[in-house]
């Protein structure tokens, strides 16, 4: 079982579009994957068509130590993919003063061993409690970045959290493995960004996806792009992405 953690403390990035789009074709591969929604906001729960204003059973218990988390993982619409949901009562478990709550998540995915062949987790637009239990529990780390002004702006702070992750938690191997470029415009702006993404992160930079209205309909629906409009630029970008992390495997 491989995780990756979905992170970058900047909002507005992409980040849970990318990770359930990812998460959709990696199982659309047949491949069994899991994915675990860790910001209070819900989003990739709400992304995937599963409300979880009400649900009784949430990342908040697992992290609390509570519930197995096989407990609070619901099977979505698409064959092969599941989602461990989240809401605003996850907020709950950063307060909370337990022992060893870096590891928490890490513990919890250790039951799953065997289960699924890849987990992905969509990591808040902080470097927190919830991020840091992310990337303790990751074997890699995905980075998108908008191809947009100021676009390696908070990568500093990735990187330092990922250096404390490292030194604290002996995860000498930790990096990132992945950057994607997001939001795309075919522009000279965007081409000069991209550049320099691919300046700064070298072979660790992905296809980028395009800005595309079937995106934003898809989420809005309730589902990946790769459902929701299977032969968009959109939707195809990701599947070229998610062949390229593959071929990493």
């Amino acid at each position: 079982m491989i995780t990756y953690a979905i992170a970058n403390n900047k909002g507005g990035v992409g980040k849970t579009t990318a990770a359930v789009n990812l998460a959709a074709a990696f199982a659309k591969k047949g491949h069994k994957t899991l994915l675990v929604d860790l910001d209070p906001q819900g989003n990739a729960s709400i992304h995937l068509g599963i409300l979880p204003y009400d649900l009784p059973k949430t990342m908040r218990e697992v992290l609390l130590g509570t519930v197995a988390i096989k407990d609070v993982i619901r099977a979505t619409t698409i064959k092969n993919l599941d989602l461990a949901p989240s809401n605003l009562r996850l907020d709950d478990a950063e307060m909370s003063g337990a022992p060893g709550k870096e590891m928490a998540l890490s513990v919890a995915l250790d039951a799953l061993e065997g289960h699924y062949a890849f987990v992905l987790i969509d990591c808040p637009p902080r470097l927190g409690l919830f991020t840091t239990n992310a990337l303790v529990a990751a074997h890699r780390i995905i980075l998108p970045i908008q191809v947009a002004h100021f676009a390696l702006e908070g990568t500093s702070q990735v990187l330092w959290a990922i250096e404390t992750v490292q030194k604290r938690f002996r995860r000498p191997d930790l990096d990132i493995a992945h950057v994607i470029p997001m939001m795309y415009r075919r522009t000279a702006l965007a081409n000069e960004i991209l550049s320099e993404i691919k300046t700064h992160f070298g072979s660790k930079t992905t296809k980028y996806v395009p800005v595309n209205v079937a995106i934003d309909e898809a989420s809005a629906n309730g589902q990946p792009v790769l459902t929701y409009a299977p032969r968009s630029t959109g939707a195809r970008a990701f599947v070229d992405i998610a062949r390229e992390i593959l071929s990493h495997v």
